[in-house]
């Protein structure tokens, strides 16, 4: 008896394809899913999530932001509104906006009232301007020099009604003071005498009113290149140590040094001279007073600088520190 051929099996039934419910688009990209959602993904090619619904104008937004006082903006906001506002407006706004240029009346109230023609200068005590007019670019720029024409001035009288007393400072040798000097100048030779000439003042300095009349003191040598200058130096630092209690004070707060010495203003004004004549300090008929009192300023400028190393405060060295 013959087999019975059973029938072929049914396909099975493939279930319809849903769209998935949800928010994200998971489609399958094949080629029949894409020609049925082909219409679909035409309109949402992408998610994009809804804006809200607003019924304010951008615009109107931006304007009240800007209205807004910035005292009632949170720092951050105050400072990002600052920074945007500034970037937005144009250089000629923020040129305008810098503080104005001071007036001439209120830059003149603001300088020193200094005496016109001394450009600030002032007395060693820092009380008031320099009487005398001062040379600019003289060979020794720490001190106060003044002209060959203004010694004559002073010694003229020009200036009695301001100056009380004038001392004229000859630091040169004996020889060269004898054989001719400005009328009136004294000698100080060795560095000693100013040491005398300062323990002679009496008391405490007291600094003088605007008003008072000045005791001016004027320094030379031969070319007031070395012992002028010295001199000069010495007696202000002898001064300022003595009265450091009554700094700024000052015995002898204002001191000139003739510029040029006693050559040029003998070469200029030989008549204010007394003899009326000019020795030179190598002149060869004294060269055994100059070596005699070159020897002694020697010697006392070295004693002068062993009694300051004994008198200095000692400094520990690094073994007592430890270090």
């Amino acid at each position: 008896m013959p087999a019975k051929v059973s029938p072929p099996p049914k396909a099975a039934s493939r279930p319809a394809i849903r769209r998935c419910l949800s928010m994200i688009d998971t489609t399958p990209t094949s080629s029949r899913v894409f020609k049925a959602t082909a219409v679909q993904s035409e309109n949402t090619s992408s998610f994009k999530r809804p804006e809200p619904p607003s019924d304010i104008c951008t615009t109107d937004t931006k304007r009240r932001k800007l209205d807004v006082p910035s005292e009632q903006l949170s720092p951050l906001t105050s400072n990002a509104q600052t920074t945007t506002q500034s970037r937005s407006q144009p250089l000629m706004t923020l040129r305008q906006v810098s503080a104005p240029e001071p007036s001439p009346s209120s830059q003149q109230n603001s300088k020193p009232k200094f005496q016109p023609g001394h450009d600030g200068n002032l007395t060693g005590d820092f009380s008031r301007p320099l009487l005398l007019p001062i040379l600019e670019g003289g060979k020794h720029p720490d001190l106060k020099s003044i002209s060959v024409d203004t010694l004559a001035d002073v010694v003229r009288g020009k200036y009695n009604s301001k100056v009380a007393t004038c001392r004229i400072i000859d630091c040169r040798y004996p020889y060269e003071y004898e054989g001719g000097h400005i009328i009136g100048a004294e000698m100080w030779h060795l560095p000693e005498l100013v040491s005398e000439h300062f323990k002679a003042q009496k008391g405490a300095p007291v600094i003088a009113g605007e008003e008072e009349q000045r005791h001016i003191m004027v320094f030379h040598c031969e070319f007031s290149a070395e012992r002028g200058p010295k001199t000069q130096r010495l007696l202000r630092e002898i001064d300022r140590t003595a009265n450091k209690e009554h700094y700024p004070a000052l015995h002898f707060p204002e001191m000139y040094l003739l510029e040029g010495g006693y050559k040029a203003f003998y070469e200029k004004y030989s008549s204010l001279c007394t003899p009326n004549d000019y020795v030179r300090m190598l002149d060869p008929n004294h060269s055994d007073d100059l070596r005699h009192f070159r020897g002694k300023s020697k010697s006392w400028a070295a004693e002068n600088k062993q009694a300051k190393s004994r008198n200095a405060i000692p400094r520990p060295g690094l073994k007592r520190l430890g270090l």
